[in-house]
């Protein structure tokens, strides 16, 4: 991010009273540079899981590296597309959660299939395959929806003795 918007919050944030910096970066809050240019406002932290795979055979010379990390209130997209527009040679896969928002999702080399948690039960087909298979592995979200059912119908049988 440029520095020069770092200290945008004594300023309008139509740019108003600084449109040196609108005409340099096309917007005069850290904010709005952060979700256009990244497509979520701070940048990412807390890494974890970095792992580094050598792939063999037919691709010698490549690997894979996963790893996960936080980012806030949506994903990275936009970042991540543009490094992939200046890394042709490059290929990648984000698969998100963010239950709060109630939207998940893989973005996969610029196709984005984005899903809504509470649209699926943790015995709904989608967690099987696909998707919704991959999501579940990365992040738990069947043991967390299993968790939650169970809460809800406790809650409903106090409810009712009640």
């Amino acid at each position: 991010m440029p520095e020069e918007l770092s200290d945008s919050e004594k300023y309008p944030a139509d740019g108003s009273e600084r449109p040196a910096l609108v005409k340099k970066y096309g917007h005069s809050s850290w904010y709005d540079w952060a979700v256009n240019n990244w497509g979520t406002k701070w940048e990412l932290c807390e890494f974890f899981g970095v792992e580094r795979e050598e792939l063999k055979e037919q691709n010698e010379g490549e690997s894979t590296i996963e790893f996960g990390f936080d980012s806030a209130w949506a994903p990275p997209i936009n970042a991540l597309a543009h490094w992939l527009e200046q890394n042709e040679e490059c290929q990648a896969t984000l698969s998100y959660w963010e239950g709060g928002c109630d939207f998940m999702g893989i973005w996969d080399n610029f196709d984005d299939n984005e899903f809504s948690p509470s649209d699926y039960k943790s015995d709904d087909p989608f967690w099987k395959s696909g998707a919704g298979k991959k999501l579940d592995e990365d992040f738990g979200l069947v043991d967390s929806l299993i968790d939650w059912e169970s809460q809800q119908e406790e809650e409903q049988k106090e409810e009712e003795s009640a």
